[in-house]
């Protein structure tokens, strides 16, 4: 009897190493409530019109459930990105936003990507004139589901400036 080749041995092993391994399907914002918003982006404003400048920034959103270990796909509700003036340390309370970005639960299907981490939403948050901001701007994203529930990211602030 002739041992296997190298190839049938490589391939046995990776079948046996990938016994089991599928990746978790996504879990909807239906079935698992949303409790954690998680707003990433660079600390860089982006050029996103043809004009010379800067006027906006791009931001990924991440949706989590205590029982769920991966990102939720928002499929009801309202997801929002806004923008303030100067550092914020928590929840904006009665502070009106200097932009705020509104995506229904249908609109955010188009703005989805999947990546190691998960389902994720790309959003972008843009601006007429970067000299009309201040030094300082805090980005935070907020999910209201159709019962009403809101849920705030942590703030992110950015440094307009070069100090």
């Amino acid at each position: 009897m002739t041992p296997p080749s190298a190839a049938v041995r490589l391939g046995s092993l990776v079948a046996v190493a990938l016994t089991g391994c599928a990746a978790p399907s996504t879990v909807s914002s239906d079935v698992a409530p949303i409790e954690r918003l998680v707003l990433l982006t660079s600390p860089t404003a982006l050029n996103f019109d043809q004009r010379p400048g800067v006027d906006g920034f791009a931001v990924k959103i991440y949706a989590f459930s205590r029982d769920v270990p991966r990102p939720l796909a928002i499929t009801s509700g309202v997801l929002e990105v806004m923008l303030f003036d100067g550092v914020l340390a928590g929840p904006p309370g009665d502070t009106e936003p200097r932009i705020a970005v509104r995506h229904e639960a249908a609109d955010l299907a188009r703005r989805a990507t999947r990546s190691v981490v998960g389902i994720g939403y790309t959003v972008a948050i843009t601006w007429k004139d970067a000299r009309e901001l201040p030094d300082d701007v805090t980005l935070i994203a907020r999910h209201e589901s159709t019962s009403g529930r809101v849920v705030y990211s942590t703030p992110l602030s950015i440094a307009m400036r070069i100090r």
